[in-house]
């Protein structure tokens, strides 16, 4: 019986050699056979692409002179990937420590099935049992999209969203598919999921799959510096989302959107702010704003370092 299709796993890393080699660790002890690992640094300035090279020298580093977003760090790594014989390409996040059994069903669902672009699995917020995503539904109003909390079936379902922290895309899709740069950070998973399901193509969750991702959960943590919704992820959310309301959706759900951005998230978030003294949401909103619209401008996460 030959191999199983070679699969090459591409992983980000920028100034986070704890998390980097966690992740790493885990994936030195999976099961599936055919797989390679693709680190690429994004411009790291802190060492951790020097260490982690030197400790982990079973993998293949790629060095980025500059932070490219994810979007073109993980571009470099699927370029990596297929050059060097990959059938499949997985991205996953730097931050997500996996089952040593996590490969072989998303790998089993693509073979069964035709013109799959992408699978993804279950992922856990952290070690605990709570589900943090098992795919999810677009909701082209809010150019966004609704994430399951919950497995939809026992066995592989279809879904409208395959989230890039755990992402199995195929050969024959990445054939003519890449991640939009134009995408720093966030939403670019929205955008390859929607252009996925616009060309015909089929994404699958396999809840067989299972890897743990740490991420913050509660109201308070929500709003901290480093969460969820930092200045940082909150600006590129927005002008993320508003690219992807004009490159794809319908002009109807770009004017409802764009209203939305513009006359009544504002509110939102000076509720927010005055809650939470955390003013710095609305700033990152508005600036969003300001720049899609009229500066052009994309700015860098060593904007917000003292922002």
């Amino acid at each position: 019986m030959g191999k199983p299709p070679k699969v090459g796993i591409v992983l980000l890393n920028w100034n986070n050699y704890s998390d980097t080699a966690d992740c790493l660790l885990s994936l030195d002890q999976i099961s599936y056979e055919n797989y390679f690992v693709v680190v690429v640094d994004n411009g790291s300035s802190d060492g951790s692409a020097e260490q982690l090279s030197t400790e982990f020298d079973w993998c293949d580093f790629v060095f980025n002179d500059e932070n490219l977003g994810f979007s073109g760090g993980c571009n470099v790594g699927i370029d990596h990937a297929m050059s060097n014989g990959a059938d499949y390409v997985l991205l996953l996040n730097n931050d997500i420590e996996v089952s040593s059994d996590f490969l072989e069903p998303l790998v089993s669902t693509a073979e069964k099935n035709n013109r799959v672009a992408a699978v993804g699995g279950i992922i856990f917020d952290g070690h605990s049992d709570e589900i943090w995503d098992a795919g999810g539904e677009m909701q082209p109003f809010f150019a966004n999209h609704r994430k399951y909390t919950s497995k939809q079936s026992s066995k592989a379902y279809r879904t409208e969203f395959v989230t890039c922290a755990m992402n199995l895309l195929s050969e024959e899709f990445l054939k003519d598919h890449r991640l939009d740069e134009e995408f720093f950070f966030g939403v670019e998973e929205i955008d390859l999921s929607w252009r996925a399901t616009d060309d015909d193509w089929k994404l699958f969750i396999n809840p067989n799959s299972k890897v743990y991702h740490e991420v913050g959960s509660a109201t308070d943590h929500m709003f901290s510096g480093e969460s969820l919704f930092s200045p940082f992820q909150k600006y590129h959310n927005t002008r993320g989302r508003l690219y992807h309301s004009r490159k794809n959706l319908r002009l109807y759900h770009t004017v409802f959107f764009y209203m939305a951005v513009i006359f009544i998230y504002p509110f939102i978030y000076i509720g927010m702010g005055a809650i939470y003294d955390r003013f710095d949401i609305l700033r990152a909103h508005l600036l969003s704003i300001y720049d899609y619209f009229i500066g052009s401008e994309v700015r860098q996460p060593q904007y917000f370092e003292e922002y």
